[in-house]
């Protein structure tokens, strides 16, 4: 249902439990060790008990995988242990290969014990039983005899129980009093804490490989774990109706106001359970004895709680849009200050392309000095240079041929581009005779390129949004990503252990971890990573925007994510990629080439 909106896998909150999405908790974590140990000290009888829906049946379906992986033992998986103590006894007697043509209990009971006896000596076998509060005593204390046969101190029926707290009870029964006294220790499972709630389901999340969304803020999660106690199966139900609400109303972060409506949903439906209903068909957690939803709010209930509960969602509503309005007009003030810059910074442009040239001063006091005043017979010497995007590589340029003609005039886009080692000539001082075809004047010009300019500020550290096995399944979260207010760029990367290739997706530019963690934060980027990705190709310096349009399109028709670093107000610095080491940028330079684009590996 909503597996198509949260572009997910499958749904990450079923209540079937499957060894595959075992959330490794504290208590259950016990409860793992315990079953372990038991196993290695050859115990006859383990008992694990718990409310409903805290994992009891994950945890055996756990255990049994672990036994059907050794290949050299038996075992008996009963998960609705509703059937009589005849055909419990014939199951076994299946698992071990005794052929049985009779229906006597004793008979079966006398063929077992003969065959650990005689047949299979040293051998044992493990019976698991779920939902073992079920039973009825008495087929419970027949079957759990076989836990008292032993042969030379050994005893090779190992019972493992899972079942409600109340069988707990139910052993202080008579005729269940030898069971408790066999029992070293049974185990108690417990609901989880909130820190826990909150791994749980993120954790679930990215069982179901959830691409960032959906996220869960912290009130909401408190609520849900306020409304479950904690119990794994009511945090499964709460969070499956979040998700088919928030899918619903195009929501990717879930809050609370969504998660008091799923508790309405919950509440309509229909989820109160008998403490005495069994598992039939699936195999499963009941919902049974987990506290349903209604039963936690219970004495919480009446028209003056209602109300304001309903008033502190208005409150925290309210705040929440003032926070929205308040970072909208910060926001909208940078940018108007950024372009107040922007073109400040363009107006001192224009005045110092329009200042009057002037030859360097020797001492070095001036880098210039007044109006150079020339002869009259000798208009002015104006240098023409097409300004390129890019900063040009330093070279030295000489004009000898004396039949190429120079305007006489300035042109209007003329300007002089005073440096260190160039010094201005004039016309030699031997009478000049005009040739009858040529009519202007000629002036030899050495000049030398500047260099590249210095970078101002590094940013080695980018933002880990997601990463791919496919380029098209990242190009698509990239949509997203920019459609959520981001600048996402895509990087190529080779798993080291793996050899395989992924699609890395970075967001931002920073110059500090501190610098990128806040970012993080402040836009709720919970599963992103701060990455240190210091090398990227440097594919050409310019001074606009409009600049770099054409090389913009020309490496996004080559399949390439550029994105611009501003240096200074009139230094923008066009970037492709982001690696961590020199080497991944130059093989990258290297894949840039065979489509005519040349670039720099430097350190941004």
């Amino acid at each position: 249902m909503y597996r198509t909106f949260y572009n997910i896998k499958f749904e990450p909150f079923s209540t079937i439990p499957s060894p595959d999405i075992f959330y490794d908790s504290g208590i259950h974590q016990d409860a793992w060790q315990y079953l372990e140990h038991g196993l290695s000290c050859l115990e006859p009888l383990l008992l694990i008990t718990g409310d409903h829906g805290t994992g009891k049946t994950l945890l055996c379906l756990k255990l049994l995988r672990k036994l059907q992986q050794k290949n050299d033992c038996f075992f008996v998986y009963i998960p609705v242990p509703v059937y009589s103590y005849e055909f419990l006894l014939h199951e076994i007697a299946r698992q071990l290969d005794i052929p049985v043509t009779t229906t006597d209990e004793a008979a079966i009971q006398y063929l077992v014990l003969q065959h650990f006896t005689f047949a299979a000596r040293g051998s044992a076998i493990y019976i698991l039983l779920d939902d073992v509060h079920t039973m009825k005593p008495d087929e419970l204390a027949k079957l759990l005899l076989l836990a008292d046969f032993n042969y030379h101190e050994f005893f090779p029926v190992k019972f493992s129980l899972f079942a409600h707290c109340s069988l707990l009870d139910a052993l202080r029964k008579p005729e269940l009093l030898s069971l408790q006294y066999k029992l070293k220790r049974p185990f108690l499972l417990t609901g989880l804490n909130l820190p826990e709630t909150k791994e749980y389901i993120y954790f679930r999340l990215l069982k179901a490989e959830a691409p960032g969304i959906p996220a869960f803020t912290e009130d909401a999660i408190k609520e849900i774990h306020s409304l479950s106690k904690g119990i794994p199966l009511l945090i499964n139900k709460i969070c499956d109706v979040c998700l088919m609400i928030g899918a619903e109303q195009k929501a990717g972060i879930i809050e609370l106001p969504l998660v008091v409506e799923a508790q309405k949903v919950l509440d309509v439906g229909g989820y109160k359970e008998e403490k005495t209903e069994t598992k039939v068909d699936l195999i499963q957690e009941p919902y049974i004895a987990a506290p349903s939803i209604d039963v936690n709010h219970a004495r919480t209930e009446g028209a003056g709680n209602i109300s304001n509960k309903q008033m502190l969602s208005t409150i925290r509503s309210l705040t929440a849009f003032l926070i929205i309005v308040l970072i909208f007009l910060c926001s909208a003030l940078a940018v108007m200050s950024y372009y107040q810059y922007r073109l400040i910074s363009s107006f001192k442009n224009i005045a110092a392309e329009v200042k009057p040239a002037s030859p360097p001063v020797p001492d070095g006091k001036s880098r210039y000095s007044p109006p150079v005043t020339m002869p009259a017979e000798k208009p002015p010497v104006f240098e023409e240079r097409s300004f390129s995007s890019v900063a040009p590589v330093p070279a030295s340029t000489s004009v000898n041929n004396a039949s190429e003609a120079a305007p006489t005039t300035a042109p209007a886009n003329a300007q002089y581009i005073p440096h260190e080692d160039v010094q201005p000539t004039t016309a030699p001082s031997t009478p000049y005779t005009p040739e009858e075809s040529t009519t202007t004047q000629k002036t030899i010009i050495e000049t030398t390129a500047p260099a590249l300019p210095e970078k101002t500020v590094r940013y080695p550290y980018s933002i880990q949004l997601a990463s791919y096995n496919s380029l098209s399944g990242a190009i698509e979260r990239i949509a997203l990503f920019k459609d959520a207010g981001l600048s996402p760029y895509l990087t190529r990367s080779l798993s080291r252990q793996t050899g395989e290739v992924y699609w890395v997706i970075y967001s931002g530019y920073y110059r500090t971890r501190e610098e990128a963690e806040r970012f993080r934060r402040l836009n709720n980027l919970n599963d992103a990573l701060v990455t240190k990705t210091p090398f990227a190709n440097l594919v050409g310096i310019y001074t606009s925007h409009e600049e770099m349009a054409d090389m913009i399109k020309r490496l996004e028709r080559a399949g390439q994510f550029p994105y611009v670093i501003e240096d200074t107000a009139a230094t923008l610095r066009l970037y492709v990629g982001a690696f961590t080491t020199r080497r991944g940028a130059e093989s990258h330079k290297e894949e840039l080439l065979t489509v005519g684009i040349n670039a720099t590996p430097e350190e941004r």
